[in-house]
């Protein structure tokens, strides 16, 4: 089987609104951002900018609805290819929640990158 590129959607994180990280910011990709109709696809690689958190490290959790998937430690600028891509389907909303305060600017920006086997 041979992947079919489905290109990237970049995001910049706005002040969360899932109730999972109340005060910081958090990027959300949601189906009509998305707007893939393939019935399973992969979010394979994700691309993280974020400023450096005062005192310690930014880090980041990656959320398929409301299953925490990932988590990493280094999210300032950090590339993540995961060994097992995130499997997903219309409807699902993919969040990156990060530790960083939405008074510590810029926001963060999260680019997702998807594809599905044909």
């Amino acid at each position: 089987m041979a992947y079919v590129p489905l290109g990237y959607r970049p995001v910049i994180a706005t002040a969360d609104t899932t109730g999972l990280n109340t005060g910081n910011w958090t990027a959300a990709f949601d189906p009509r951002l998305l707007s893939i109709q393939q019935p399973v696809f992969e979010m394979y690689k994700l691309y993280v900018r974020a400023p450096v958190q005062a005192g310690g490290s930014t880090q980041l959790d990656v959320v398929l609805n409301n299953g925490y998937w990932d988590t990493t430690l280094i999210g300032q600028r950090n590339a993540w290819d995961a060994v097992q891509a995130l499997l997903m389907t219309p409807g699902d909303t993919l969040y990156v929640l990060f530790n960083v305060p939405t008074s510590t600017t810029p926001a963060p920006t999260v680019y997702a990158w998807f594809r599905y086997q044909n």
